[in-house]
């Protein structure tokens, strides 16, 4: 829902933004990981309500505090959204500058503080538990994880140039291969820095996050992240990205645009969604010890593939469910929640449109609060 008003607030027409929207979810691991325990679809609805409250002028004293609260709660979520968290913390500070030094010193003091408090909570939690404050990673049971996670910053050295190739087009984890509407990205990007000045800043905040996610993520001791069916570190981007799809869902948008946004994400409907609904921790594999030494020429092998073929081939009796819930079966649970969530869209997207797109270079300059 904040996804699809997000892209009408930036002028994308309705009934558009509503099936990027759904394509984006189902089109790739987003869908999947939002039906297992982990903390990225509550991260990302962090990352955008704080984007929506700081493209959604004026800037209160209020909004600001909600925006620092919101991006310290998706820090506590998962540190790796510290590069989304980042980002949208340049479009804050962005449209603080035309309020005047002394507001904005203001509200973006309001903004660090209620930020520092989940983040606080989270130092509390630390200290009772392991008596000290540190992340708690370094207290890890298993050697492998411990040791991993004390490289660089937190597991994160310098990309590896093998395993960008494996996150890339690789069918293992390749972002590009498993989403391919992601290669659109980058052309809407192009387009709207070429004839929307307006947006040109989403544009450009879309690349930065797809390019520093692919780095860090090749940076991580442990690239492929265990079972999954693609590069779950690479999660956050849709916090931010998928909007630089506006570009394909406005009234004057190029054809051929919008034919290979809806193309890309049909192909990547396709391919994820069977992953999604049998077990997004796609299980196999190589060992990590043939995976940290892999290079570009390495036959590593794709266990999701072998899903896929299965069940396109209709051999859903070689298929092992997650919860061993039968394939029938999770057609329809698919079926009702990708229908609940478009029709919850459909109507945060029919309020939305009744707010017209804001200025993304001109603020409010009230004072109060």
């Amino acid at each position: 829902m904040l996804m699809a008003a997000l892209l009408i607030k930036l002028g994308a027409i309705p009934r558009r933004a509503i099936l990027v929207t759904a394509g984006v979810f189902v089109g790739s691991l987003l869908f999947g990981y939002s039906t297992v325990f982990y903390p990225y679809l509550p991260g990302i609805a962090a990352c955008l309500a704080a984007l929506t409250l700081v493209l959604s002028p004026p800037l209160s004293t209020k909004k600001a505090a909600a925006v620092g609260g919101l991006l310290g709660l998706a820090l506590v979520f998962d540190f790796i959204f510290i590069i989304a968290v980042a980002v949208i913390g340049v479009f804050f500070l962005a449209a603080l500058r035309p309020l005047g030094r002394e507001p904005a010193v203001r509200r973006a003091g309001v903004a660090a503080a209620v930020g520092a408090l989940p983040l606080g909570a989270f130092a509390i939690y630390c200290v009772s538990i392991f008596g000290s404050l540190s992340i708690p990673y370094r207290y890890e049971a298993s050697d492998y994880f411990r040791n991993g996670m004390a490289q660089g910053v937190m597991g994160v050295t310098a990309p590896k140039p093998s395993a960008m190739w494996f996150l890339s087009v690789h069918p293992y984890r390749g972002i590009l291969f498993w989403s391919p509407w992601l290669i659109m990205i980058i052309v809407c990007c192009i387009w709207l820095i070429r004839h929307d000045a307006r947006l040109r800043p989403i544009a450009i905040a879309s690349l930065v996050t797809l390019i520093g996610y692919f780095l860090f993520n090749a940076g991580y001791y442990q690239w492929w992240a265990g079972w999954g069916m693609g590069p779950r570190l690479m999660t956050p981007i849709f916090a931010i990205v998928p909007l630089a799809l506006v570009a394909a869902c406005r009234a004057d948008s190029p054809r051929w645009l919008r034919i290979g946004t809806w193309s890309t994400l049909t192909i990547g409907v396709l391919l994820c969604l069977p992953l999604s609904m049998i077990d997004p921790q796609t299980p196999g594999g190589d060992d990590a010890a043939v995976l940290v030494s892999a290079r570009p020429w390495t036959l590593v092998h794709a266990p999701q593939l072998n899903v896929l073929k299965n069940f396109y081939l209709l051999r859903w009796a070689d298929i092992k469910p997650f919860w061993a819930i039968p394939i029938p079966i999770s057609f329809v649970l698919c079926a009702l929640v990708v229908g609940a969530g478009t029709t919850l869209a459909y109507r945060a997207a029919a309020v939305a449109s009744d707010v017209s797109a804001p200025s993304l270079t001109t603020t409010d300059t009230s004072t109060d609060g």
